[in-house]
């Protein structure tokens, strides 16, 4: 893929974003992970350190500038620079829509919305200077075909792919190329936990429920979040070098609109 060397900061050490860190040192990336948890992107950066590649971890709170802005100079320090980007952050809040609070819409806002529009303003500085940048930001298939218990995350997501391609005219200028990936049904930990809530209020097993869900799916399963780092590894690699404002969805064919 050509990316040995590169700087790469993944922002979310959980699922996907553990699972894009690891393929990206993989091809010799030089990896910053970023994590609420500074725990869990400690133990990302192990792995990949364990692997024989460069990793470095961070805590970062992205509702605050200040966190994300020192997260960001840290990496740089450490590394040099930084040439890529990755944000893989999931929607906080789920509920009825007559249930949600303000503060519940205000909070994924701040979360997923904000929080890429922060990481991002904190590493285009870097990657105009240097001509060369790529980022991309995972939403999510909810943009397009709302969940219904998901309408916060859904409406977010929409917004980062108008945002996404917003500055992909921007800074193609610049050689910065800037994407969105939207995963659907994926086997995260974080999925798994959630279909174990379910599962216990409908009363039924896990692989029920996983069966149930996969029924709508054409490939007739979830996705493993390998499979989503390979397609956000390919979009930060030079094979995708004229790929620029594009949203890519990765769902096994679930989606339906086009």
């Amino acid at each position: 893929m050509e990316l040995q060397g590169k700087v790469a900061i993944v922002v979310g050490a959980g699922g996907i974003g553990k699972a894009a860190a690891v393929r990206l040192a993989k091809e010799d990336c030089r990896l910053a992970v970023a994590d609420r948890d500074l725990k869990r992107a400690i133990k990302v950066a192990e792995e990949v350190k364990n692997s024989g590649h460069d990793a470095a971890a961070y805590g970062v709170n992205i509702t605050d500038t200040a966190s994300v802005k020192e997260m960001v100079n840290s990496a740089v320090d450490r590394f040099g620079t930084v040439h890529i980007l990755v944000n893989c952050v999931g929607s906080p809040i789920f509920g009825n829509f007559l249930e949600l609070s303000d503060e519940d819409w205000k909070t994924v806002i701040d979360v997923k919305y904000l929080g890429y529009v922060r990481t991002m303003r904190e590493v285009l500085p870097y990657m105009i200077k240097q001509k060369d940048g790529r980022i991309v930001n995972l939403s999510g298939t909810a943009a397009k075909e709302p969940y219904l218990l998901q309408l916060p995350g859904g409406s977010v997501n929409a917004a980062i792919n108008q945002i996404t391609k917003g500055l992909a005219r921007l800074m193609g200028k610049h050689n910065i190329r800037v994407n969105a990936l939207s995963p659907g049904p994926t086997a995260t930990e974080r999925v798994i936990r959630l279909m174990e809530i379910t599962a216990k209020e409908r009363q039924a097993s896990v692989e029920e429920l996983l069966a149930q869900e996969s029924e709508e799916i054409p490939l007739g399963r979830f996705a493993k979040p390998e499979e989503v780092a390979e397609a956000i590894t390919f979009l930060v690699s030079d094979r995708s070098s004229y790929v620029n404002g594009a949203h890519f969805i990765v769902d096994g064919g679930l989606t339906r609109s086009v």
